[in-house]
């Protein structure tokens, strides 16, 4: 008997220290300021309740009728990694004070219009892969002037 009482101790307190715990949150503002073709564009998600230190981050693209694709991502310890087609004018960054993932994207061509979203994932709780995937998206516009 003693055991099976110890066993629920042992697993309400890590059910309570469990739900104590906030799980991250990513906040991406639902639409970017229109960009026009050849400029820049910085795309941010806000972590909260995390460190952005911590995370991995994986951002995705989404183009009208399409399936979503890996664009990049970038480990903690700084590794960069691209999906097929994604050169070098997509950079991700941390800034830290922040507490925001960025990805930036230059010379911004036409083909850019989509909808982009993070992600971040990690080691949470101990040995336990827990991924954390949020679908509020940024909708990326890049307009097309002729002049």
């Amino acid at each position: 008997m003693f055991p099976i009482l110890r066993l629920l101790c042992v697993l309400l307190l890590h059910v309570t220290g469990t739900l104590a715990d906030a799980d991250p949150v990513l906040k991406q503002s639902l639409l970017s300021d229109p960009v026009s073709v050849g400029q820049t564009a910085q795309l941010k998600c806000v972590l909260q309740d995390g460190n952005v230190d911590t995370y991995d981050v994986r951002w995705y693209r989404q183009s009208l009728g399409e399936t979503p694709v890996f664009i990049i991502q970038h480990k903690v310890n700084g590794e960069i990694h691209r999906g097929t087609g994604f050169t070098d004018r997509f950079q991700p960054s941390r800034d830290s004070p922040n507490n925001s993932y960025i990805l930036t994207i230059g010379n911004m061509v036409s083909g850019d219009t989509a909808v982009d979203y993070c992600e971040v994932w990690g080691y949470i709780y101990g040995d336990t892969l827990n991924m954390y995937r949020f679908r509020v998206d940024t909708v990326l516009f890049v307009e097309n002037i002729t002049v």
